[in-house]
């Protein structure tokens, strides 16, 4: 296989499919991008490794079709991009098949027609020896990063990505609700949140997590999260709730970091409990500067 041009089919025409086509094109991989839902391909696929690019809930309808056609071949390696499974949906291909694997993109696919550079970009790989070497040159050819699978708990690791990405994508969208009737137009709301998500997002990879917080509960501003809240409460109610879970899960952060007294936490920590304590701080003085 060193010899000439891994040999890559997709199955599934969505985002990540068409990004990982368009991606391995560029990189000399001889690449063929099947669609499945208006039936799987006619003939044997000729392919050094075949991904099937289609979402969790579908993978094993897919597998379940691949496996009662005449479409594997015994020289061919089969490997699924979700992260919320392992190996365990590709099992009941491994006799008919040269080798099973996982390669599972850490990465946010947003849109088809956005292609991604995938250099440098981890991807979570397991398999049996021959799936995972045919993944890894795939990846190889990419310039991307291949992650050792063992030992990883995949709903867990799901999970944290589609908190960080889509969870994230949430919360910027109550933002951008908030500039908007703050009085920004759409144009000076992107280059605000362009300039605080770029400096999130250093400091979070400068300093670490922690010393990337910042805002009143690093501070222990009670005044200021109690001025938040009552500008939400009337109208938002579940925004109100949500920026108090989120104000309480900062203060173990606040906490480790030690530059706010104990006792102002512990007034914010109340403020983001009680609605009536909110009210009160709210009331008491203006929020600081």
């Amino acid at each position: 296989m060193s010899a000439v041009p891994l040999r890559v089919a997709i199955l599934g025409a969505g985002k990540v499919g068409r990004n990982l086509a368009a991606a391995l094109r560029r990189s000399g991989a001889k690449t063929r991008l099947f669609g499945w839902r208006s039936g799987l391909p006619g003939r044997p696929i000729v392919a050094d490794l075949l991904l099937l690019c289609v979402r969790d809930g579908q993978l094993a309808t897919v597998v379940r079709r691949l496996g009662e056609t005449s479409l594997l071949t015994p020289t061919l390696a089969v490997a699924h991009v979700g992260g919320a499974w392992g190996l365990e949906p590709l099992l009941e291909l491994k006799d008919k098949v040269a080798g099973i694997a996982q390669a599972h993109p850490f990465l946010s696919f947003a849109s088809p027609r956005v292609v991604h550079d995938l250099r440098k970009v981890p991807f979570l790989v397991d398999g049996d020896a021959v799936g995972r070497a045919r993944v890894r040159k795939m990846l190889s050819m990419l310039g991307a990063i291949a992650v050792s699978g063992r030992g990883v708990e995949r709903p867990k690791y799901h999970l944290a990505a589609a908190l960080a990405a889509n969870g994230t994508v949430a919360l910027l969208s109550i933002a951008e609700q908030l500039l908007l009737e703050a009085g920004l137009d759409e144009r000076r709301i992107k280059k605000f949140l362009d300039a605080l998500l770029g400096s999130v997002k250093n400091n979070v990879f400068e300093l670490g997590v922690a010393q990337a917080l910042t805002g009143p509960v690093r501070r222990g501003d009670a005044e200021t999260l109690a001025l938040h809240l009552r500008s939400l409460r009337l109208k938002k109610r579940d925004w109100a709730e949500l920026y108090r879970l989120l104000g309480r899960l900062q203060l173990p952060l606040a906490r480790q970091l030690g530059e706010a007294p104990p006792q102002d936490l512990h007034r914010a920590e109340r403020v983001l409990v009680s609605t009536s304590a909110a009210s009160r701080a709210a009331k008491r003085r203006p929020p600081r500067r």
